[in-house]
């Protein structure tokens, strides 16, 4: 593990597979990673080390948040835009509830359910042939699980 005290700029470290050269943490440095990672951020306080925790803003939303550099460089951006990124995501479905009723009346299912949210929810089915009813993913039947658990004989 590199630690900025022991180190200094041009230093080569010895590793099992590689040589590199150790390059200082500096205020530049950190500018031309924000710059190469094209992320949407900007540095408010110095650079001090790679321990050292330093202020960013995000351009997108204002947030100010404190985080080290070795953050930055493995690519993390503003915590909050990145929240609402997954918040967004989960809900925003794939499918709406009438196409998965589409979907499953191609494989001669009937959907109970009033509304869909995800394909991991279990869905209320009714089996067209046998006039069973099962729960089943959306997630499932996509993958190949297509056949009633009454029909093929698991469930007597």
């Amino acid at each position: 593990m590199c630690n900025d005290k022991f180190l200094y700029p041009g230093a080569i470290i010895k590793s099992a597979s590689k040589k590199e050269v150790y390059e200082a943490w500096t205020n530049e440095r950190m500018d031309r990673i924000i710059q190469e990672r094209a992320l949407k951020i900007k540095r408010l306080s110095d650079v001090k080390g790679w321990r050292e925790k330093v202020k960013f803003r995000c351009l997108d939303c204002g947030n100010e948040w404190e985080t080290t550099p070795s953050h930055i460089r493995a690519g993390h951006g503003c915590p909050e835009c990145a929240k609402a990124r997954r918040r967004s995501v989960r809900k925003r479905a794939k499918y709406t509830t009438k196409e998965v009723r589409e979907i499953l009346e191609h494989f001669n299912f009937i959907l109970l359910d009033e509304h869909y949210y995800n394909a991991l929810q279990k869905l209320h089915i009714k089996c067209n042939k046998c006039l069973q009813e099962f729960e089943r993913s959306l997630n499932s039947i996509q993958q190949g699980h297509v056949l009633c658990p009454y029909c093929k004989g698991n469930i007597k």
